[in-house]
């Protein structure tokens, strides 16, 4: 262990260098600050060490004091340890501030963080950009620097070379002012060129390139070279001496001179030329400049507008009516032949004259002087329209019936010019339309006597039909049936139930083109639609052995706001349709798919397809595909156009596709989906409903012999007492003679007709309710029963459980 007395001996030692170290510095420092030497200054963790450029250094110190850019050492923290006499005066101070002072003071706010980046990558190696230095006076100096790494005595400095761009910035700005001048004369749509005092091309512009047609690359030296020929508006050759450069250089100024010029290929601009002398300061031509305005497009339009008014002239001259023109105060400026012919004035007569002296007009029933139209025009500046009751007087005094408009006549600007009158003589038209009324009314005769008459014939159709219909639902009630004459009985009432369809399908039709389809629309799942379908069509589906198959989809249940029984037509009658043109052993499929807010419904079928000419009508009424061939397959045409009729009603669409004969058809039916209800319980349906009710006495009404006699049948074999009469006298006299619950009636009777009886019994104080039997099934008759007061309107063919649920509930409430 070191005594103390040593340790303090060391101590001293350490004292007295530290204290030679601090007066060298001091020496140091001070040549520094009296510009005697050049030195770099850096400060590290031992202490602060000063290394000059004396000596060796003393040619590289000569060197960088003699260079026009600034030299800077700068110490890794940005301070300056040694800076030429180049850079002091670029920031304008004194080099001895400058020695220990922060670059950064030197360089405007808003480069410093571009100056602390560059500081850092040139402690990587080197970095080049450009800043901007603020001088003490406030200036500002631009310049380029170079920062390049060096070590002084093993530590990191940073050499800084400082450019002035000052200069260069100005020749820049010059250049682009330049620039920026040449690109508007480059841009300008007006040729622009420029020649000198002797006649020798200086500039020329795009534009001028493209009029004159030539190419500015080189420039063509005298102008008189590349001139066109010239040509005045009059279409004489300008000598080119007297052109416009030519007169510029002779001092004169010339303003918008039209002239066109022609090229060696037969190509021309029109153009305005305006030419003027250049001058220096004293005054003396040193060239001319001229613009060429092109007026090229303006010209055609002009002769455009020439021509067309040429063409306007011929064709209001040749038009079927009648035209008048007028100026602004309503004087004649032209009247084509047909209003000549229909006036009577002749053109060189009526130019000149008051519109009201050439075309007078009246009113066809007052005989008062009809209204001045085009006064009310020029001064609304809209077109008018006359009524159709007016008649113009001719210069001889006839009177010709007339249709007649007005308008005003414009300029571009909108100004009013005039008024023009187009009129014809509308006799030959009142007499068509008289005819055509005439023709329409006998039309619409004829669509009432073809309703009547169908009306007529399906009530014809269906009385002797509902003996049958219940002649054969009495014997299919029979337990004892054999079983072939119960098939037998299937298969008259399957025909009976197509008659009555090809009946309905007729009556439909007439509803559809009448637009008296009502529907009664609620929500349902569509799949008990397409059941019921499906239901009736199955027994054919089996005998013919075809493959079926319903597919609802992923997206089931779809619900829809529809009318049900209408809707469990459409399906019928398409599913209908595919049986009856699939053979034995084929399929039938009926898809269901979710489209967008839309159920699409598809009935496929491998049937006979359909001919792609066929398509484009197959929804028409009474339109069939092709049936030459070995196999005719009926029906009245009728049942598609009922489906896209009742389809679109229910905002939905249906559509045919095949890909021909013998590829099979599929019908596809859009529709729009509703929001779902709950599933509510279906009612019960007639065949299987009880129908509970006492003993009746019932009055029977009908003319129909064998009618009344099933009727009268079924009646009696449910427990009622009925009566019958076989016109109107007898049952009144009936209804006074006995008390009856129930008055069953047909509507067409001898003397008569059931709305006339029940009105009689009513007023003779009779209130047992009423039912309507009728072959009159259509909606206009269902509601004048109902107006009569019946209760219920069964449509005949009726069955028997069909006339067993409507004395159910005409009497339900009694």
């Amino acid at each position: 262990m070191e005594s103390p007395e040593k340790s303090r001996e060391d101590l001293e030692r350490e004292v007295t260098q530290l204290r030679a170290e601090l007066l060298e510095a001091k020496e140091t420092m001070q040549a520094i600050c009296e510009g005697q030497v050049d030195a770099l200054v850096i400060s590290t963790p031992e202490g602060q060490r000063v290394f000059t450029l004396q000596g060796a250094d003393q040619a590289y110190r000569t060197i960088v004091e003699q260079i026009q850019e600034g030299a800077v050492t700068l110490v890794e923290d940005g301070r300056i340890g040694y800076s030429n006499h180049c850079f002091a005066r670029m920031v304008k101070r004194p080099l001895e501030e400058m020695i220990g002072s922060h670059v950064r003071q030197y360089v405007i706010e808003p480069d410093h963080d571009r100056l602390n980046q560059l500081i850092r990558q040139a402690l990587g190696g080197s970095a080049h950009g450009e800043l901007t230095l603020q001088a003490r006076d406030g200036s500002l100096v631009s310049v380029r620097v170079g920062l390049n790494l060096m070590v002084l005595d093993g530590l990191p400095s940073i050499c800084l070379l400082v450019t002035d761009l000052t200069e260069q910035k100005r020749a820049e700005h010059v250049l682009a002012r330049e620039q920026f001048v040449r690109a508007i004369l480059n841009q300008a749509a007006d040729g622009i060129v420029v020649c000198d005092a002797n006649d020798r091309l200086l500039f020329a512009n795009p534009a001028a390139q493209r009029i004159v047609q030539f190419d500015a690359e080189p420039l063509v030296t005298i102008i008189s070279q590349i001139w066109p020929n010239v040509l005045d508006t009059e279409g004489r050759l300008v000598p080119l001496e007297e052109q416009s450069l030519a007169s510029a250089l002779k001092g004169r100024v010339v303003v918008a001179r039209e002239r066109r010029l022609v090229h060696s290929d037969g190509s021309h601009y029109d153009v305005l030329v305006s030419a003027s002398p250049l001058r220096d300061t004293d005054g003396l031509i040193i060239g001319a400049v001229a613009t060429l305005t092109d007026i090229s497009q303006r010209k055609r339009a002009e002769e455009a507008e020439r021509q067309q008014r040429e063409w306007l002239h011929v064709t209001l001259a040749s038009i079927g009516d009648a035209v008048i023109a007028t100026d602004t105060a309503s004087r004649v400026t032209f009247l084509n032949p047909v209003a000549a012919s229909l006036t009577g004035w002749s053109q060189e007569q009526a130019i000149g004259q008051p519109l009201g002296v050439v075309f007078a007009v009246v009113h066809e029933q007052t005989r008062q002087r009809a209204d001045d139209v085009v006064s009310q025009v020029l001064r609304d500046k809209r077109a008018i329209a006359l009524s159709n009751d007016r008649a113009l007087v001719t210069k001889d005094g006839r009177e010709i019936p007339l249709e007649a408009s007005a308008a005003p006549i414009l300029d571009t600007a909108g100004n009013v010019l005039g008024a023009v009158l187009v009129f014809h003589d509308v006799t030959a038209k009142r007499r068509a339309q008289e005819e055509l009324k005439t023709a329409k009314d006998a039309a619409e005769r004829a669509s009432r006597a073809k309703d009547q008459f169908l009306a007529v014939l399906s009530h014809e159709l269906r009385t002797p039909l509902t003996p049958v219909v219940m002649g054969v639902s009495i014997l299919q009630a029979r337990a004892d049936l054999d079983p072939a004459v119960r098939d037998m009985l299937e298969m008259i009432h399957r025909n009976i139930a197509m008659e009555v369809g090809l009946i309905d399908d007729l009556l439909d039709v007439t509803r559809i083109a009448n637009g008296k389809i009502e529907l009664q629309r609620s929500p349902v799942d569509l799949s008990a639609a397409i059941s019921r379908a499906v239901e009736i069509c199955k027994p054919e589906i089996e005998a013919r052995g075809i493959h079926f198959g319903v597919d609802m989809g992923s997206a089931a249940p779809y619900w829809v706001e529809v009318d049900v029984p209408r809707l469990q037509q459409v399906f019928w009658n398409l599913l209908k349709n595919a049986v009856k043109f699939t053979p034995h052993g084929g399929r039938i499929e009926i898809r269901c798919r979710f489209d967008e807010g839309y159920v699409v419904v598809e009935v496929h079928d491998t049937g006979v397809g359909i001919e792609p000419e066929a398509l484009l009508r197959i929804f028409n009424a009474f339109e069939q595909t092709d049936l030459s061939g070995p196999r005719h397959f009926g029906g009245l045409g009728l049942g598609l156009a009922i489906c896209k009729a009742l389809v679109e009603l229910h905002d939905g669409t249906i559509s045919a596709h095949s890909e021909g004969r013998g590829k099979g058809a599929t019908f596809r039916v859009r529709l729009p989906l509703c929001a779902p209800v709950g599933q509510a319980e279906a009612p019960p349906s007639a065949a299987t409903q009880k129908c509970a009710i006492r003993p009746l006495r019932i009055l029977l009404v009908e003319d129909h012999v064998v009618t009344a006699k099933m009727t009268r049948m079924v009646l009696t074999a449910d427990g009622h007492t009925v009566e019958t009469a076989g016109d109107l006298a007898t049952a009144l006299e009936l209804a006074r003679q006995r008390d009856f619950d129930l008055l069953l009636s047909d509507l067409g009777l001898p003397d008569g007709s059931g709305h006339d009886l029940i009105r009689e019994l009513r007023a003779r104080g009779h209130k047992f309710p009423a039912i309507a039997l009728s072959g009159y099934g259509q909606e206009d008759d269902v509601e004048r029963s109902q107006q009569a007061g019946f209760a219920v309107h069964l449509t005949k063919p009726a069955s028997c459980e069909a006339v067993v649920q409507a004395v159910a509930s005409a009497t339900a409430e009694q």
